[in-house]
């Protein structure tokens, strides 16, 4: 390996690292946006905003270093980079970072389904709004929702302002 090349290397491992946290972040604050109680366009504003704001500062580094010329491909990188660390990092602390006072809320369904998981099973769900969001909330296999009009749900408030949705269970009144 030549010094161009052990140079080289050395500039695309932490571009690679960059973008490959931001991927892991972004996946998994999917997860924990799930039982969070918030529009999914201020994940999804979070997500870019962060991403565009990074672009100017980011553009010289990746133009010289990462021999990125298109500006696209720049705004794609740091949004899949930076945009998927700060909103799984936001996510996050939200998610994890509690304020330790649990209320029960009670939310009439509005649709209720089956969801397939991984082969041949699938559990039924419950389409509800807590507040003027609203949440599929997932139920073990072989619950019958039909009997059910409402869901008791459990939220916590998270640091960040937003509730996180502890527990559910189904009522009928």
């Amino acid at each position: 390996m030549t010094y161009n090349n052990k140079k080289q290397a050395a500039t695309f491992l932490p571009l690679f690292i960059l973008l490959f946290t931001g991927l892991v972040a972004v996946t998994a604050s999917i997860g924990l946006f799930g039982k969070t109680v918030a529009s999914w366009t201020l994940f999804v504003f979070v997500f870019l905003f962060s991403g565009f704001l990074v672009t100017p500062i980011n553009s010289f580094f990746l133009e010289k270093h990462g021999k990125l010329k298109s500006y696209l491909l720049k705004v794609a990188f740091n949004i899949a980079a930076f945009g998927g660390m700060f909103a799984g990092l936001l996510t996050a602390l939200n998610y994890y970072i509690r304020e330790g006072h649990v209320r029960a809320v009670k939310a009439e369904i509005i649709k209720v389904g089956f969801e397939r998981s991984r082969g041949k099973t699938t559990y039924p769900y419950a389409e509800v709004r807590i507040g003027k969001t609203s949440k599929d909330l997932r139920f073990p296999y072989g619950s019958e929702l039909d009997r059910y009009s409402y869901v008791v749900v459990e939220l916590e408030r998270g640091v960040l302002g937003f509730d996180v949705i502890v527990n559910w269970k189904g009522a009928t009144e």
